[in-house]
């Protein structure tokens, strides 16, 4: 009878704070409905009920903070966002959009085959400068054919099939370097990076013109640490020919890693210059931009990257970027969704979509969000943010 008793009052309790909660936030919905219908003096009613109700509540004087903004009692303004940051340093994202981006996961596309089912892998080929090089080797036309399927698979990611039909391709003079070269890139994927780059050199005997050769080197390089070979093999690659927009996107991944941003800046429009279109150029380089602080030049960027294929399975997460942003949590969470239904263990995708749920006050869902993100992938940065509006 006892124990039936305390679960009567644990019910109660609890009904109640759902309906102390559901209350809270009637006001702060109701201000926010008025603001959207231009009913100012309503609107701020309703935000000081709320924040009567809720002091320690953030949210309540960033939105009256907006508006008395809007209605030119700036002094006011000022200092309900003198408030809100005492409370919460981070709740200020919610009226800044440059803070948004500052704190919301990104992504770049890089030499990582850790894991080759990611989707922001970038491959070390640029199919056309392959096309270009068979061209000039004039093979017959079924190595040519053969030659070409072996880089498709290799882009595909399809190593094994890639080793296959390299095996049935029969070397001669004219192909020797190539196919050395293609072997390096499939034991370059496999993280077999010591046997990469003895392929490599063995091209480079071969054909010490292959410019291809040294750039897909000096990639083995960099992922070992040894940044000075790296930049060597990258400086003989543009030395032989400097108009291949993949080496300089390389040297710009090269001297982000080596924390030299304003030389991966200029690498970067470099590539650009070679070829404006250059999907992951153009996001590399918004996301470096918008690190640096150029909010605005860095989404120009990225919007043009996500405008050429929109559909592509990266560019769900990058539009969910925007969205959010943009401070449209909604549409950003469902991109996100789309993101993830392909890539469902995505600690970037997890975090952001937790926190596009938090900023609109779906709190206990953006902080599970949030919270399983951190077990896939912790920082200080993102742990500190979950301690600001969860651990409460």
């Amino acid at each position: 009878m006892r124990k039936a008793f305390y679960l009567f009052l644990l019910f109660q309790f609890t009904h109640l704070s759902i309906i102390d909660a559901q209350r809270n936030e009637y006001w702060l919905n109701s201000g926010d409905l008025s603001l959207r219908q231009n009913e100012l003096q309503i609107a701020l009613k309703n935000y000081n009920f709320h924040i009567e109700n809720n002091p320690d509540d953030p949210i309540g004087y960033l939105k009256r903070a907006r508006l008395y903004e809007a209605i030119g009692r700036k002094s006011e303004s000022y200092l309900d966002i003198q408030v809100a940051e005492r409370l919460n340093p981070l709740s200020l994202m919610i009226v800044n959009p440059a803070m948004r981006s500052k704190y919301s996961a990104k992504k770049s596309y890089g030499y990582d085959f850790q894991n080759l089912d990611e989707a922001f892998i970038k491959s070390p080929s640029k199919l056309k400068e392959y096309k270009s090089l068979l061209d000039r080797l004039s093979l017959e036309h079924s190595q040519d054919s053969l030659l070409l399927d072996v880089i498709y698979e290799i882009n595909s990611m399809n190593l094994d099939n890639a080793e296959s039909l390299l095996l049935q391709i029969r070397e001669t003079t004219l192909n020797q370097a190539l196919k050395y070269d293609l072997a390096g890139k499939i034991q370059m994927k496999r993280m077999n990076y010591d046997q990469a780059i003895e392929n490599f050199s063995k091209a480079i005997e071969s054909d010490s013109l292959f410019a291809i050769a040294y750039h897909n080197r000096s990639i083995c390089y960099k992922l070992k640490g040894q940044y000075q070979k790296a930049e060597a093999d990258l400086d003989q690659a543009i030395s032989i020919n400097d108009n291949i927009s993949l080496f300089y996107f390389t040297y710009a991944k090269l001297n982000e890693k080596k924390g030299t941003d304003q030389a991966a800046l200029e690498y970067y429009s470099k590539a650009l210059e070679i070829d404006e279109d250059y999907a992951e150029a153009l996001v590399n380089y918004s996301q470096l931009l918008k690190g640096l602080g150029e909010y605005e030049e860095g989404l120009k960027y990225l919007n043009k990257a996500i405008g050429q294929s929109p559909n592509k399975i990266e560019n769900k997460f990058h539009k969910a970027n925007l969205h959010f942003v943009y401070a449209n949590y909604e549409q950003a969470i469902s991109e996100y969704d789309s993101f993830l239904d392909e890539h469902p263990q995505d600690a970037d995708a997890l975090f952001n979509k937790g926190l596009s749920m938090i900023l609109i006050r779906r709190t206990p869902d953006g902080c599970q969000e949030i919270e399983s993100s951190l077990v896939i992938k912790d920082s200080d940065k993102r742990r500190n943010l979950f301690n600001m509006f969860c651990d409460l």
